[in-house]
C-alpha cells in the first residue's frame, strides 16, 4: 500500500452559511479528515528512534523539529471559508499550530498582539493560574474577537477567565508517542499532559496541538480588560499627537538636518502613531522581547497556506 500526493485544482462554492456564530479559524470542519498513515521509525543509535513520514515534507515539522499529524483541508467558498459544518470540540492541527506559533488570533488569524500584550481565554477550572507552569493550547484572541471567542466555544463561558500576558513562550505539544509493537509502528504511549520540547519522548511524538506557557500575566474580567485596552489606546493616541513632527522637522530631514526621514517612517511615530502592522510569519517574539524563534521557511507554515490549504496538496490512498 502506498501513499501518493496529488495536486488538485482549487474549488470555490458560492455559499450562504446558516451558522448563527462566527466560526473560529482554528476549528476543524466536516470533511477535514486525518490523512492516511504512513509513519516510519528511523533508528538514531543507542536504542533510540525518530518518527517520520515515508514521504515527509519540511512543513510536516514545527519550529522545534516535532512531527505533526496530517489533516485534510476542505475547499474554500466565495467567503474564503471552508464550508463544512464546524466540529466545535476539535481544532484543525495545522491551523492551531500556525496561530499558536505566530501568536495569531484563533478567530480571524490576524495579529493578536495588543498594546498591553496578548489575550488568552480559559473556561472555569480549565487552567489553574496558581499552578506553575500555566499552560494553554488555546491560541490568543485579538481585541475585536474577545467576546466572539467566548460565545460558541463549549469550553468557555460568557465570562471566561482572561489572561493578559506579556510573555507566552512555546512550551511543547499535545500528542501521542509511537513505537514498534508486533512488528508494526503504532501508538505505544498517550501522555496525560503536554510533552515539553526537549523531553526524551519528543523524537517519537506525533503532535496535534501546540502549547504555550503563560509566563507573565494578569487575571482580568472582560470588563476590566476592555477598560485597560481603552486606556492604552487613548495613551497611544496622545503620544502620537505629541510626537507628530512639525513641518520644519520634516523639511530638515529632507535637507539632511534633524531626524532622518527614514527613521521617522520606520518608527511610525508622527505618521499616525506607532506602527502595528503585520509581523513577518518567520518571527515569533514575546512582548518583553524574549526573541523566541527566527526560523527558515523550511520549518514554518504561512497563514495563507493554512487558510487556503497546504499548497493544494491532498494525501490520498489509491488502494
Amino acid at each position: 500500500m502506498t501513499t501518493t500526493r496529488t495536486h488538485l485544482p482549487r474549488s470555490r462554492k458560492t455559499t450562504v452559511h446558516s451558522y448563527s456564530h462566527v466560526i473560529p479559524f482554528v476549528i476543524q470542519r466536516e470533511g477535514e479528515e486525518a490523512a492516511p498513515d504512513n509513519l516510519r521509525l528511523t533508528p538514531t543509535g543507542g536504542g533510540r528512534y525518530r518518527l517520520r513520514y515515508a514521504d515527509e515534507d519540511p512543513r510536516d515539522r514545527d519550529l522545534r523539529g516535532v512531527l505533526w499529524a496530517r489533516c485534510g483541508f476542505g475547499p474554500i467558498d466565495d467567503q474564503e471559508q471552508p464550508p463544512g459544518r464546524p466540529q466545535w470540540r476539535m481544532m484543525h492541527p495545522l491551523r492551531q499550530r500556525g496561530c499558536m506559533q505566530m501568536l495569531r488570533c484563533q478567530i480571524c488569524a490576524g495579529p493578536a498582539r495588543t498594546p498591553l500584550g496578548w489575550i488568552f481565554l480559559a473556561g472555569p477550572g480549565t487552567v489553574d493560574p496558581n499552578n506553575e507552569p500555566v499552560l494553554t493550547n488555546q491560541p490568543p484572541v485579538c481585541r475585536e474577537h474577545v467576546r466572539t471567542a467566548a460565545e460558541p466555544c463549549p469550553h468557555l463561558t460568557i465570562e471566561p477567565v482572561v489572561f493578559l500576558a506579556s510573555s507566552a513562550p512555546l512550551y511543547g505539544v499535545n500528542g501521542v508517542a509511537y513505537g514498534v509493537r508486533d512488528g508494526n509502528v503504532q501508538v505505544v504511549e498517550r501522555p496525560a499532559g503536554p510533552v515539553p520540547y526537549g523531553h526524551p519522548l519528543v523524537p517519537t511524538v506525533l503532535a496535534s496541538q501546540m502549547v504555550r506557557r503563560i509566563g507573565a500575566f494578569r487575571l482580568l474580567s472582560l470588563t476590566e480588560l476592555f477598560t485597560e485596552l481603552e486606556r492604552a489606546a487613548r495613551s497611544l493616541c496622545s503620544a502620537a499627537r505629541v510626537s507628530r513632527p512639525t513641518d520644519s522637522a520634516v523639511r530638515g530631514a529632507v535637507d539632511g538636518e534633524g531626524t532622518p526621514a527614514a527613521s521617522v517612517a520606520a518608527s511610525g511615530v508622527g505618521l499616525g502613531g506607532p506602527r502595528m502592522g503585520r509581523r513577518p510569519f518567520l518571527r515569533g517574539t514575546c512582548a518583553v522581547g524574549c526573541a523566541e524563534e527566527q526560523q527558515s521557511s523550511a520549518g514554518v507554515l504561512g497563514l495563507s497556506t493554512l487558510s487556503r490549504g497546504w499548497s493544494n496538496y491532498r494525501w490520498s490512498n489509491p488502494c
